[in-house]
């Protein structure tokens, strides 16, 4: 006689919250509303102060308002390179990204939906080189691509668009198995039924699926692209060709020898602009993304 289980006996361990009310909530609340304000509150200067004439910057107390809000400044900004910068920014960012993300789609879909004896080694390949920090890389990196310009003209955004894209190809490859993972199998042998090939059920069927993840991989990579600050330092060398993070740099160098702040403040409100805007509008969108591809790995 088979032996009936009762599921609503069983001992599941239960994930542990929060409850609303305690003294860990509360004070849990009172930091992250302590960062929001520091933070907002960084933010709100840098705008006052980029508003500001340049006699007006060194007064005290800081705070104080413009005596004439100053909008001209953030032409100036643009006009002193600042546009330059962020059309570089733009383009390096935006195919990096695409590149970056469009390979990992690609190359996650068969080590998620294909059954061979190297697929979850491949899975802790890409997982091992999300553990790798790439300023170790650096070095070698360096000697290579230094190496082959003096063998060939190559352009700095080329570079950049080339180590963007697979600086994220990991990371990338790791959270779109996790959502290919969690779609039916049925779906594919339904479309095998069909007559569709192989590339036809990745195409028109899978893909769609996992908009969410490749909206979130998109927005996340293009976010930490256009601050990224540290191959963008090793490998450009022309100034016509300064992203915005190298850019603030140099306006930060101009500002202490020629005296103009608000020009460099009126930059540094520019180039958060783009990324305020993206976390503004999908943050939702982010944060759902990688919660549902979480879910099964």
């Amino acid at each position: 006689m088979a032996m009936i289980i009762d599921p609503t006996r069983l001992d599941v361990p239960k994930r542990s919250r929060i409850k609303p009310g305690t003294t860990k909530y509360t004070a849990i609340y009172i930091l992250l509303g302590l960062y929001t304000l520091f933070s907002l509150t960084i933010f709100s200067w840098v705008v006052l102060m980029s508003l500001k004439a340049n006699t007006d910057v060194l007064l005290y107390p800081p705070w104080h308002l413009p005596t004439v809000w100053q909008w001209g400044n953030y032409r100036d900004a643009w006009n002193a390179g600042i546009g330059t910068m962020f059309k570089n920014s733009i383009l390096v960012t935006t195919l990096g990204t695409t590149i970056s993300v469009t390979l990992s789609c690609m190359a996650a879909y068969p080590i998620a939906r294909i059954k061979f004896r190297l697929s979850q080694p491949l899975l802790y390949f890409f997982l091992l080189g999300i553990m790798i920090p790439y300023m170790l890389t650096a070095i070698p990196l360096y000697t290579r691509i230094m190496s082959l310009r003096q063998d060939f003209d190559i352009d700095s955004r080329v570079i950049l668009i080339v180590l963007y894209a697979v600086s994220g190809f990991s990371f990338n490859t790791y959270i779109m198995t996790g959502f290919y993972k969690a779609l039916p199998y049925e779906m594919e042998e339904a479309a095998a039924l069909d007559g569709a090939s192989p590339f036809r059920t990745f195409w028109q069927i899978m893909l769609p699926l996992v908009r969410p993840g490749i909206a979130s991989l998109a927005i996340l990579n293009f976010v930490s692209l256009w601050n990224e600050f540290f191959y963008a330092l090793l490998f450009i060398q022309d100034r016509s060709q300064y992203t915005v993070t190298l850019g603030l740099v140099y306006l930060d160098q101009q500002a202490t020898y020629s005296g103009k702040w608000v020009v460099l403040f009126a930059s540094m409100t520019l180039t958060m602009v783009p990324v305020l805007v993206i976390f503004a509008v999908l943050q939702r969108q982010i944060v759902r993304g990688l919660t549902v591809g979480a879910v099964k790995g």
